[in-house]
């Protein structure tokens, strides 16, 4: 996957000058055999991005991970950190220091996040282009160049974030799970929903579509359904202070003993005892 990085040739620029908002100091490709065994801290960012070999990064945050071609760290201004290279692995990087006002902004946003040094980016070529061209296509300083840098090192750390939100497991499941809650939910909670229907709309078996919803949400599709359908009438309920039968009506139950009987199993109380809670009493017309 790396070997056509083992024998790159290092090189180093350094970049244009300050702009308002932001400056790359300088960046490069380097070959380091022992990694960065030294623990240290520096004034400004650094995107590393990893093309062959292996290494052990470790922060002052806490953050410990080992890490290999594809991975790209972001080093934070003040933050302590090292990152030896594996023995006998060596390590071959692409490196881009950087400062500035909207890179600070990046980092009160989030896309730039402490708690989250590393994200892996792949294929290797493509991102190795993309960092490449956020160097500068022109090396020495030129007027414009320094902003066309800053921007372009800006698209650059979006896409690698994004990239990494869109890889993280965690992050889809709960795409999927808001996706599912949306399709129950959309011909109206009175309304019972094909449950198949809304499967196939996931791209999944109606058995699998279950299970998922059941280990995301912790209860069953079902269920989900029927506690929003006694949060709709709990709302009814509190607004409009509506009989069992209207209520029955509204939310889509055979009839009044149906609801109460649904009501009690999913808020733990009779209608009653709920509208007592509330200090009305039964409706007008119960």
């Amino acid at each position: 996957m790396d070997t056509e990085f083992h024998d790159i040739v290092p090189r180093y620029y350094r970049l244009g000058t300050d702009v308002p908002f932001g400056a790359l100091l300088s960046g490069g490709i380097a070959r380091h055999k022992n990694g960065l065994p030294a623990w240290r801290a520096l004034p400004h960012y650094v995107l590393v991005y990893a093309l062959a070999g292996h290494a052990e990064y470790s922060d002052a945050n806490g953050n410990a991970r080992r890490v290999g071609p594809g991975d790209a760290l972001i080093l934070f201004p003040g933050v302590r950190h090292t990152y030896p290279a594996i023995r006998g692995d060596g390590l071959t990087q692409l490196w881009i220091n950087f400062r500035g006002p909207v890179f600070d902004l990046l980092k009160a946003e989030g896309i730039l996040d402490p708690s989250r040094p590393i994200a892996h980016v792949e294929p290797l070529g493509y991102w190795f282009r993309r960092m490449e061209d956020a160097l500068g296509a022109v090396r020495e300083p030129a007027p414009g160049q320094a902003l066309t840098q800053v921007m372009r090192l800006l698209a650059l750390l979006a896409d690698i974030r994004l990239h990494e939100s869109a890889r993280d497991p965690g992050e889809q499941e709960r795409q999927w799970l808001a996706r599912a809650q949306q399709l129950i939910g959309s011909e109206g909670l009175a309304r019972r929903p094909n449950w198949r229907a809304i499967a196939r709309e996931l791209r999944a078996s109606y058995e699998s579509f279950r299970k998922r919803f059941r280990r995301l949400s912790g209860m069953a599709p079902a269920r989900y359904w029927m506690t929003r359908r006694i949060e709709m009438a709990c709302q009814m309920m509190i607004h409009q202070n509506m009989t069992n039968y209207e209520l029955a009506s509204e939310c889509g139950f055979h009839d009044e003993y149906h609801f109460s009987r649904r009501f009690k199993q999913v808020a733990g109380m009779t209608p009653t005892q709920f509208r007592n809670q509330l200090g009305w009493g039964a409706p007008p017309g119960s």
